[in-house]
C-alpha cells in the first residue's frame, strides 16, 4: 500500500432547472472558483483534463437568472429556518447586489 493522495471524484453539474446552475454566479465568484479549482489540481498533481469540463462549464453565463433563484431559494429558507448565506457565505455576494 501507498501513501500516495488519489481522491475519487465526481463532477455532476446542476444544469436544471437553469436558476440552480453555478452559471448564475457572478463573473468574478466563478473566476475565483476556477482559481482554485486549479490550484487543488496542481497542488495534488492531478490530470488536469478531468476538471477542464468544470472549468468550462463555470464559463457559461445565465447571471440573468439570479433574481429566479433568489426567490426559489428564498422560499426554502423559510421552510427550513436558516439562510444560505449563513450556511453558503460564498453567496452573500448575490444578495449584496440585488
Amino acid at each position: 500500500m501507498t501513501d500516495t493522495f488519489c481522491p475519487l471524484l465526481f463532477q455532476h453539474l446542476a444544469t436544471h432547472p437553469e436558476f440552480l446552475s453555478v452559471q448564475i454566479l457572478p463573473s468574478k465568484v466563478k473566476m475565483d472558483m476556477q482559481d482554485k479549482i486549479r490550484s487543488f489540481v496542481n497542488k495534488h498533481e492531478l490530470s488536469n483534463s478531468s476538471f477542464d469540463t468544470l472549468i468550462q462549464f463555470l464559463n457559461g453565463d445565465q447571471e440573468h437568472l439570479v433574481s429566479k433563484f433568489m426567490k426559489y431559494n428564498d422560499k426554502l429558507d423559510n421552510i427550513r429556518n436558516e439562510r444560505i448565506v449563513n450556511t453558503m457565505p460564498e453567496l452573500r455576494c448575490i444578495y449584496e447586489e440585488q
